[in-house]
């Protein structure tokens, strides 16, 4: 903004204005009694401000102290978090990892599932069981037979064969 001749003008009007309507005092004179009290008051209260603008001044600083106390062990708790965060693993090699280790789960869900379950053991033995008992028990019906049909023959007599030099 400039300041020309009309802006001069401007506050001159403004002020004559101001004096004729009893806000600002007559130039050259006193303020009138009111103005006087008005003013008192708002020293009074612009004082009461900057009481309160001190006391909360320092209640703040008090606070950042306070603060300070007790976050001093929080920078180093955060740098400590920081360095084991360093040797975590990342989201990409936890990619990795995962399509590794379902490759690794897939082969081994593959070989369980060709392993029988406990019935189809317990099955298979008493199969592999019957089937011994069954061999076993044909082994010694074969060996019985021949010693079965020459004790139950009748025994025949038969000369008994001369040997050359003995008399009988």
């Amino acid at each position: 903004m400039s300041n020309g001749p009309s802006q001069k003008i401007d506050l001159a009007l403004l002020k004559i204005l101001e004096e004729r309507r009893g806000r600002l005092p007559p130039s050259g004179g006193e303020p009138p009694d009111d103005m006087k009290d008005r003013i008192e008051k708002l020293e009074a209260g612009h004082a009461a401000i900057l009481a309160k603008l001190e006391t909360i001044a320092s209640s703040i600083s008090d606070g950042r102290l306070e603060n300070e106390k007790r976050f001093s062990g929080f920078d180093k708790s955060l740098t400590k978090i920081e360095e084991r965060l360093e040797h975590t693993a990342t989201a990409a090699s936890m990619a990795a990892g995962h399509g590794e280790l379902s490759e690794k789960i897939g082969r081994v869900d593959g070989r369980t599932s060709s392993i029988p379950t406990t019935w189809q053991t317990v099955a298979i033995i008493a199969a592999l069981l019957v089937g011994i008992a069954g061999v076993s028990f044909t082994v010694s019906k074969i060996n019985e037979g021949p010693r079965q049909a020459s004790s139950s023959a009748p025994p025949t007599s038969s000369p008994a064969p001369s040997s050359p030099g003995r008399a009988p």
